[in-house]
This record gives C-alpha cells, structure tokens and sequence, in this order.
C-alpha cells in the first residue's frame, strides 16, 4: 500500500494560523486534498524563523513533503519580510529538500484587484524555478475574494487538479481573481473604516494632512 501524499501550509501573514485570512482560505484546499488521502500540515513562517528549532523544522517539514502551498498577504506589491526569509533560507538548504516538489502560491490583497498580485506571484514561480521544483500556478485574490460555497467548489476543482500532478486550473484562478464587489463599493466602505477609526483616535480634523508635502 503506497503512503499518503503529504501537503505542507506555509503561512505568511504575521496573524498566525488561526487568524490569518489567507491561512483560512487555503485551509480549504488543504481539507479537499485531504478527502482525497492526503496528509496535511502547517506552519507559520513568522514563528518558525524566530529559533534555530523552528527553523529546523521548518526544513524537516518541507522536505518531506510532496506539495508545497504557500498562503501569505500581499505587502506593498511584494511578499512579507518573513516569507522572503523563509525562501531564502529553503533555497539555502535546497540540495537537502529531497524529491522535487509542486508549489502553489496562494496571495491575497487588500485592494479589490487581484492583478496586484502579479509581481509577488512571479517572484514565487522564480523560487520554483530556482529550487528545481514544479510550479502548479497561483490562486490570486483581491480583498473582496470569494467565500462560502463558490470558494469551496473551487478549491476542490483545484485540490483534484493538484492531487493528480497537474498545475491549478485556468478557469480556477480566474474565478478566484474575480472581485465580488464594486469597486466603488468597497472604496466607501473602506473610507467609512478609516473615518471610524480616526473618530475612536481624534484624528479625524487629520485625515487630509499633508505633513511632507512641500
């Protein structure tokens, strides 16, 4: 009897795994691949990169797996420090990782457009390549992506495609990128929020300041 495949969650957002919107989300992916025999685990990058142990770890983790999902927020169009890090510090160890692995980047943003996404993407495909590993694509979502049941058909569209050795699904990724709000929509609420917040800090006399400007 064969082993069951294993994927490995790394988690970029500083949140942890309970609390990140992305780790949430791709949890998702992870549930259908395991209906499907696979082993899953998961591991916040932040943490595992605090301690020579969490590093360590986080290589022990990696290359004993068979898929590599990597879910992390976007940061002024550009992955987070710590998940730069970890990269770096796979890519370090790369001649240890074993057997190649698939990769799928999971990036979500705050903007409605999913496409600013684009550049931290290519960066993951450029780490791929570089390991030696195959790169199966990446699920691209705005801040106002898809939840529920459409969510959940996706992923599982997906988890099918990723259990079988092939690369996320086209008309998957686009549907993920697809806002499920206006833009207009999402820019009122957003300012609603700020003002909130400048309310609750009596900052709201402040909003328009231009302290730098010349």
């Amino acid at each position: 009897m064969n082993e069951a495949k294993t994927a490995v969650l790394l988690v970029g957002s500083p949140k942890g795994l309970a609390r990140s919107t992305g780790s949430r989300r791709a949890a998702v992916l992870l549930d259908a691949l395991q209906d499907r025999g696979w082993a899953q685990e998961k591991v916040h990058l932040l943490s595992a990169l605090r301690s020579e142990e969490g590093r360590a770890g986080l290589l022990k983790v990696v290359a004993s797996t068979d898929l590599v999902i990597l879910a992390t927020p976007l940061y002024v169009d550009s992955l987070p420090a710590p998940v730069v890090g970890a990269l770096e510090h796979l890519h370090g160890h790369h001649r240890s990782m074993g057997e190649p692995k698939q990769f799928v980047a999971f990036l979500n943003c705050g903007f409605p457009e999913a496409s600013h996404n684009a550049t931290a993407l290519q960066i993951c495909r450029l780490f791929t390549e570089a390991m030696g590993w195959m790169w199966a694509g990446g699920l691209s979502m705005g801040g106002t992506g898809m939840t529920g049941e459409i969510l959940q058909q996706v992923m599982t569209q997906v988890a099918e495609a990723l259990a079988r050795g092939d690369p996320v699904p086209t008309g998957a990724a686009a549907l993920v990128s697809k806002p499920r709000m206006k833009t207009w929509l999402y820019i009122l609420g957003g300012n609603v929020m700020w003002r909130r917040l400048a309310r609750r800090q009596g900052s709201q006399r402040n909003l328009s300041a231009r302290p730098y400007a010349p």
